[in-house]
This record gives structure tokens, sequence and C-alpha cells, in this order.
């Protein structure tokens, strides 16, 4: 029991810093095991800490109790359960028992996972004491201060589903349904521009800047929706459980508007269309995240992966839209994981700035497809919107006038 001062010192950081609260999972036997389990369901690195000062060779004796604990919790709160093994121990670990991810923390002495990014404060806090008992019951008054104020606060709401993914999977779904119907009355470029594609004469030349994220929920085919939707589907639920509602959209809005000024500007007068700039910055970010956390087999992944990036050396994909979907992707992740977010911040903001600054300076459209437009002008006269045709067909003479000569 002489180094359980140090399962406090640690726990108190975690409870006090990060918003862990203790958990009793076998009522005081924990206690007797040297060891405390701290739980925070809001964490996107780990909800699930174990602190103990058992050396790392205990783990293959402690993995059937562990494991049922993940169980336990994973189904108490309806989600997967990020788990992390922190030793109050100078032993090293052994590789065959590196089942969980882990670390060694003792005064000067680390060993395991870098945490110095999402968790620096616990590489400082352990230290000897003369009065251990002095140091327990003082860092007990501190966690039991830290707990009460939360008991205090409004509770904070557990992101357990990713209702934003499905909501966007259904508008998408949804937007492909009315074009199938429309097209049955106009050519399918019509309609694409109807539903918010991204062209070139109406989103610079019309200044309908909207079209950069309006042109996400609009899909070319039932193949090009289902890979979209698939991706969709694998990458929000993981990303969004992780990080939260606000988080994915920032995520991935913010990489489609990337994705569409970036495509804009390098390419020709061409309609885009697709949510595949926004799905390549939830895949860059989803990749990273593996990779720092490796707490899911990459592997299980890979065919997701290998999609994605296949669907590149299609003729008919926007690669530039891509490639600046990643771009945002990547910072975003920096933005969310690392401690220089201001930093991170200000470079994403001045990005997108320079790629919108570039586009709006373009001087020419070309080419422009007047036959094009006017079946688009005459198509919203037929759907009933007689005064908009009007006021389009009325600034369309002016684009031609300034970008067509």
């Amino acid at each position: 029991m002489d180094n359980l001062y140090k399962v406090f010192q640690v726990s108190e950081i975690f409870i006090s810093r990060y918003g862990y609260k203790q958990i009793l999972l076998e009522s005081f036997s924990s206690y007797n095991r040297q060891e405390h389990w701290l739980v925070n369901e809001n964490d996107p690195n780990y909800q699930l800490i174990r602190v103990t000062t058992l050396p790392p060779t205990a783990v293959a004796y402690d993995q059937e109790r562990i494991d049922a604990y993940l169980q336990f919790l994973s189904q108490r709160l309806e989600r997967d359960i990020r788990f992390l093994d922190l030793h109050i121990s100078r032993e090293p670990y052994d590789p065959e028992d590196e089942t969980y991810p882990h670390g060694n923390l003792e005064e000067s002495y680390y060993e395991g996972i870098d945490l110095k990014q999402i968790y620096p404060e616990i590489y400082s806090c352990v230290h000897e004491v003369d009065d251990k008992q002095k140091e327990i019951l003082d860092l007990v008054h501190r966690m039991s201060g830290v707990m009460n104020n939360k008991k205090a606060q409004q509770p904070v709401t557990v992101q357990k589903w990713p209702i934003a993914s499905y909501i966007i999977m259904g508008l998408c779904v949804i937007n492909y349904l009315l074009s199938l119907y429309l097209s049955k009355r106009y050519d399918m470029s019509v309609v694409y521009v109807l539903l918010g594609a991204d062209y070139k004469t109406f989103t610079l030349g019309l200044r309908e800047f909207y079209r950069f994220l309006t042109c996400g929920f609009v899909h070319g085919g039932i193949l090009h929706l289902f890979t979209n939707m698939y991706s969709l589907y694998v990458l929000g639920n993981y990303v969004e459980r992780r990080y939260g509602s606000f988080r994915f959209l920032c995520i991935l809005f913010l990489s489609v508007l990337c994705g569409s000024l970036s495509q804009a500007i390098l390419s020709e007068n061409t309609l885009l269309v697709g949510l595949s700039g926004g799905l390549y910055g939830l895949m860059i970010f989803f990749i990273l995240d593996l990779i720092r956390t490796r707490n899911v087999p990459f592997q299980t992944f890979l065919p997701l992966i290998v999609i994605n990036l296949g669907v590149n050396f299609l003729s008919t994909t926007a690669f530039i839209a891509h490639l600046g979907g990643m771009i945002s992707g990547y910072l975003l992740y920096l933005i969310f994981t690392r401690e220089d977010k201001a930093g991170m911040s200000i470079l994403l903001a001045v990005f997108i700035l320079c790629l919108f600054l570039k586009y709006v300076k373009i001087d020419t459209i070309e080419p422009l497809y007047r036959g094009t437009d006017l079946q688009v002008v005459e198509a919203l006269k037929d759907l009933g919107f007689e005064g908009y045709s009007r006021n389009i067909m009325e600034r369309l003479i002016q684009v031609y006038q300034r970008y067509g000569g």
C-alpha cells in the first residue's frame, strides 16, 4: 500500500482537469487492489481509465476482469468504450501483455503511449512525499470538492447515437429521389442545378455561394449515392460518437466547403455534385485518430479506405475537391486534438479565406452554357417560380455581358 497515494495523485488530475469521475466496480475491492477506475463518457480519447500500482505483468491475470468491466460499461452507456491502462511502476511492459493501450508512470520514468498531447499534466503529478497519509487526505478533499461542484452543474448530454449522420443521409436520399422524379421532365444537368449543384455560372456569376455546401446533398447516380452513404455511415458513426454532433458537422461541412472551393478554382465550368469532399475530410480525421489512439484495428476499416482512395482513379472524379477536403480534415484534427487550437483555427480560417478570395477574383467563366441556363430558367417557370425565373434571367444576361462579352 506504500504507493497508493500516487494513485490518488494521478486520479486527482483526471478528475479536476479532465472531467473524470471515480467509480467502484466491485464495492471496495478496487482499493484493495491499489487501483482506481475513472470514467468520462464525453472524453473523445478514453472513456475508461484504470490507475494502478500493480506491475504490467499483472495485466495477464486481470484481463478477464477488465474485459468484464468494459462489456458492462459498454452495455450501460450503449456505446463502445475506449480503455486506457495506467500503471505506476518502473517495470517495463512485455510485448505479449500489451492487450490494451497502456502507459507506465513514475517520477521521471515514462513508458507506453505518449499522452502529452491529451493529458500533459499527468507527467508531472507523480512525486514522492514524506507524509503519505496526509497526501491522500488532501487529495481526497480536493477530489470531493470537484465532484460536489460538478453535481451542482447542468448534466452533460452524452452522444450515444450519430443523429446528425442519419439526418444528412436522409436528406441526401430524399434529394436523390427528387432528382429521379424531376429527371422525367428535365435534362439531368438542369436537375442538378435546380437541386443545388455547384455550377460556376450560378455560384460565381449569380453569387449563389450556398451552392458550395448544397452540392454535397446532390448525387449523380445510385452508385455515387450508395458509395457516399456507406462511407458516411461508417465514418459518421465513429467520428460523431467520439467527438459529438457539433464537431462532426464542422468537419463535414468545412471539408465540403474547402473541397468545392478548391475544385471551382482549378476547373472549368463543370457541375460539381456529391459529399466526397466532406467525406475525405472525415476519412483523414478518422485515420489520424486511429493512428494516434491505436484502440481500433486499422485493418477493420481498410476496405472503406481502399474504396475511397480507388475512386480517385475514375475519370468523373473531382480529385481536387477530395484534396481540399483532406487538407481541411487534417487541420480540423489538429484543432480538436492539440493544445494550440487558436493557431490551427487561424490557419484553417486563412486557408478558407484565401480559397474564397481567389475564387471571387476569377475574371472569366469558361465555357458559358447558355442553353443549359435557359433550360433552368424555363424549368423554374414551369415549376411555378415565375418571379424567381424572371429575376434569374435578368441576372444571367448581366453575367453573359460581364464574363462572355
